[in-house]
C-alpha cells in the first residue's frame, strides 16, 4: 500500500483494504510487526479511521489479526472494542438506549451460487434498560441462523429461547379415565400406557404416545400418575421403556386397599438414548403370576429434555 502524502486522506477513504496479504508478511505470522510499517498506532492514535469496511484479506491457508500487549503490568492486556453511539454524526455522543445492538461478531462463508457472501452463526452484544453512568447494562446472544437461540442477561442469568431450547416433550392427561387392561394380558406382564395428549415439544415428536427425540444423549424423563384400582388389594408398578427394553431407572410401586381406592406414584430417571428411531414409553404391569385387575389412569405427567451430548 502506498504512503500516503498526508494522514487526512486516508482517514477520509470510506473503504481501508488490505488485499493479497502473504503469510509471512508484517502483521501475519509475526506479529511484533505491523501489517503495513506506514501505518503505526502512534501515527494515528489522536484520529479514527472512518469508513463503514474494513477487509483483512488473504488467499493462503489462513489470516489472522493480532492484538498483543507487551507491557509487563498485571492489569494492562489488548482490548477488542465496539462501540455504539446514537449522536448521528462522527465523534458526536448520544446515549445509547434499550436494545440497541452494541456489537456483533459473526462467522459468514460464500453461498450455493459461490457469487457473495453470506451470514452464519453470530453473537450479538444487545443493550438490556437504560444506560449509567458508568456502565451499559446488556446481554449476550447467540444465534446460529436468524434467531437467537442462548441468552446470558446482565444479572448473569442463562436461559434459551423457546425454539432454540434443548429438545423436550410432553404428554399427559387431565381428568381422564384411561383404562390400562391388564385383565387380558395378566400378570407380571407390562402394558403400554396409551390414550394420551401431546403437550409442549421442541425437537421431540410423538409416535404413538410414545416420545422419539431429535438427537442422541442424556436425557431426564420424569412421569407421575393418579389412578384408581378396579381391584382391592392391588399392586401396580410403572417404568420407562426405551425401545421396547425396561429401563429400570425410573420405576416406580404402589398399593390401592380397595377397589376405587385413588392414589399417585411417580419415577424420574437420567437416561441415555443412543438411537432417534427409539420409542420412549411408560408401561404399568401387575408383578405376580396369574389373572391380572384393570388400573384406570385419572391424571398422567410424562416429560423428557435433553441434558447433553
Amino acid at each position: 500500500m502506498p504512503r500516503p502524502r498526508k494522514m487526512e486522506n486516508m482517514f477520509k477513504t470510506p473503504v481501508l483494504k488490505f488485499s493479497g496479504v502473504k503469510q509471512g508478511q508484517a502483521g501475519f505470522d509475526n506479529p511484533r510487526e505491523n501489517i503495513d510499517p506506514h501505518i503505526k498506532t502512534t501515527a494515528i492514535s489522536t484520529k479514527e479511521i472512518i469508513g463503514n469496511s474494513f477487509d483483512i484479506g488473504t488467499a493462503d491457508s489462513s489470516t489472522k489479526f493480532y492484538l498483543t500487549n507487551w507491557n509487563s503490568g498485571a492489569g494492562t492486556f489488548p482490548h477488542l472494542l465496539m462501540r455504539k453511539s446514537r449522536g448521528g454524526a462522527v465523534g458526536t455522543y448520544g446515549t445509547t438506549v434499550d436494545t440497541d445492538t452494541l456489537g456483533i461478531i459473526q462467522g459468514y462463508g460464500v453461498n450455493a451460487a459461490a457469487d457473495s457472501f453470506v451470514r452464519g452463526p453470530a453473537i450479538y452484544f444487545v443493550q438490556t434498560g437504560a444506560a449509567a453512568a458508568f456502565e451499559v447494562p446488556s446481554e449476550i446472544r447467540f444465534y446460529t441462523d436468524a434467531r437467537p437461540r442462548l441468552n446470558i442477561t446482565h444479572e448473569g442469568l442463562v436461559y434459551f429461547w423457546y425454539d432454540g431450547s434443548l429438545p423436550l416433550g410432553s404428554l399427559y392427561a387431565h381428568e381422564a379415565a384411561i383404562n390400562v387392561d391388564i385383565s387380558t394380558v395378566g400378570q407380571g406382564v407390562y402394558v403400554k400406557v396409551t390414550g394420551l395428549t401431546t403437550g409442549c415439544l421442541n425437537g421431540v415428536t410423538i409416535n404413538s404416545d410414545a416420545f422419539n427425540v431429535p438427537k442422541t444423549g442424556i436425557y431426564k424423563i420424569d412421569w407421575q400418575i393418579s389412578a384408581d384400582s378396579q381391584g382391592a388389594n392391588k399392586t401396580y408398578e410403572c417404568d420407562i421403556f426405551v425401545n421396547g427394553v425396561e429401563q429400570h431407572d425410573g420405576s416406580s410401586r404402589r398399593k390401592f386397599a380397595a377397589a376405587g381406592d385413588q392414589g399417585s406414584f411417580s419415577g424420574t430417571a437420567i437416561i441415555e438414548i443412543t438411537d432417534t428411531a427409539h420409542d420412549i414409553d411408560l408401561r404399568i404391569k401387575e408383578p405376580g403370576v396369574g389373572a391380572g385387575t384393570d388400573i384406570d389412569i385419572l391424571h398422567l405427567n410424562f416429560n423428557i429434555v435433553m441434558l447433553g451430548s
